[in-house]
């Protein structure tokens, strides 16, 4: 669920079902830093030095505590999110995507969202459901000539 992208930076796509936990130590003690089902994250600051990945059962919202953790929210309502250290977002029934290489797409429209390979539509084409997070570093999602918002609702 870590990738590593420019040396330092990390980026998280939590698709689990469940919250993810970033703590200090190896042995899941320090700090712990929770991120939601769902989405996807530019990680910086300490969680790039993060020892130990855990996966809960619980499927709630993260929720700040009293014991300090940091909770992530990179869901933007009704709109398709897509980037690698800044995020772009889309809304209506298309838009076009040309510029660098994006790490992920987070698709939170309520319609089927596809990715072209050309300006116009055409070439191969990739189908993202919604309310889901995906990672698309190192795929020929990552630098797509075209980002589509359908008007269907089903999954892809």
């Amino acid at each position: 669920m870590l990738y590593p992208t420019n040396g330092a930076v990390w980026n998280l796509v939590n698709d689990a079902g469940v919250r993810v936990w970033l703590h200090q130590k190896a042995d899941g003690t320090g700090w712990e830093d929770c991120f939601d089902y769902g989405q996807a994250y530019n990680l910086s600051g300490r969680d790039v030095s993060a020892k130990s990945l855990g996966v809960s059962t619980n499927s709630a919202a993260c929720s700040p505590s009293a014991s300090g953790e940091q909770c992530y929210y990179s869901f933007v309502p009704n709109a398709v999110t897509i980037g690698v250290s800044g995020t772009l977002c889309y809304y209506g029934s298309d838009a076009t995507y040309i510029g660098e290489a994006n790490s992920f797409l987070f698709n939170s429209t309520g319609y089927r969202v596809w990715l072209h390979q050309d300006l116009n539509g055409g070439g191969w084409a990739d189908c993202f459901s919604n309310n889901n997070a995906y990672l698309t570093s190192g795929t020929r999602d990552d630098n797509p000539g075209n980002l589509y918002i359908s008007a269907n609702t089903s999954a892809c």
